[in-house]
């Protein structure tokens, strides 16, 4: 196992301040560290090493659908991003390694027009969208 000091950001969907900013603790992978971290933090969540439904019980899946029109919705749940880059892979396949000094978990959206997906992991964040935000 790894020691190092990473900080842990969780970023909720209505402001882009983090609702949490900890120290990660020891794993082998993103994923490992989140869970050990959410769990002795006693951080709410939902999820495992390899994806995380839900933090701090905000809605996921079915709940926060947004129909925009006939052809066109967004799909909200979480994504992470490591030193401001999102990868491709799932976190329980990005080992930690030295020189990482950020991960950060935040609610994201995906978008669908017309039958393709868009875009995706777009910070919900910067939407605030009422279903969520009021």
């Amino acid at each position: 196992m790894l020691t190092l000091f990473i900080a842990l950001e969780i970023i909720g969907p209505c402001s882009q301040k983090p609702l949490h900013r900890v120290n990660l603790l020891e794993g082998l992978t993103v994923g490992e560290a989140t869970v050990k971290t959410l769990s002795a933090r006693r951080i709410p969540f939902q999820g495992n090493d390899r994806a995380i439904n839900t933090i701090v019980n905000i809605p996921t899946q079915d709940q926060t659908l947004e129909i925009l029109s006939n052809t066109n919705m967004r799909a909200y749940g979480w994504c992470f991003d490591v030193d401001g880059e999102i990868p491709e892979e799932y976190a329980d396949q990005i080992p930690l390694h030295e020189g990482m000094k950020k991960i950060r978990w935040f609610h994201a959206y995906a978008e669908m027009k017309d039958g393709q997906w868009v875009s995706q992991c777009q910070e919900t964040a910067k939407l605030k969208p009422t279903f969520l935000c009021d």
